[in-house]
């Protein structure tokens, strides 16, 4: 409550900052250059199911976007500000990526491919190439 969520999201739980996130921070707010190395550009998934912990560094079984491509993280559609204090950070997983998953872990990237953050879903998400689903992730500071 108090966060816009639409009737067509589901809330997942609390946000963690990861501590490579809060270092990236502190470098985007300075404006550390290159700047695109510090802010959210990516995204990538997994199909582990330990719990978040700050120090994590990667998935816990990160899966290849598209089969035989040695890629992990993909671009993000775009970022907005729903409410006060908050960013939503919106991506697809297109109909040929990440097929015959139970997807259970996301994570957010940074342009230099640093995870910053993770979250592991109470239930995954059976991926196929008939189902190409838009998420969004809303972080609140």
């Amino acid at each position: 409550a108090g966060f816009d969520i639409g009737d067509d999201e589901i809330p997942l739980g609390h946000n963690l900052f990861l501590d490579n996130a809060r270092q990236y921070m502190a470098f985007a707010m300075a404006f550390r250059a290159p700047i695109s190395d510090y802010v959210i550009q990516k995204f990538g998934a997994g199909t582990g199911a330990l719990p978040v912990n700050v120090g994590d560094v990667e998935l816990q079984n990160r899966v290849e976007i598209t089969p035989g491509s040695g890629t992990y993280t993909k671009l993000i559609d775009g970022a907005d500000f729903p409410a006060p204090f908050t960013t939503a950070f919106n991506f697809t997983l297109a109909a040929g990526e990440l097929n015959g998953y139970l997807l259970t872990e996301f994570g957010l990237y940074s342009g230099n491919d640093t995870l910053m953050m993770r979250w592991v879903l109470p239930s995954g998400i059976s991926k196929s190439a008939d189902y190409v689903p838009s998420l969004r992730h809303r972080l609140v500071y």
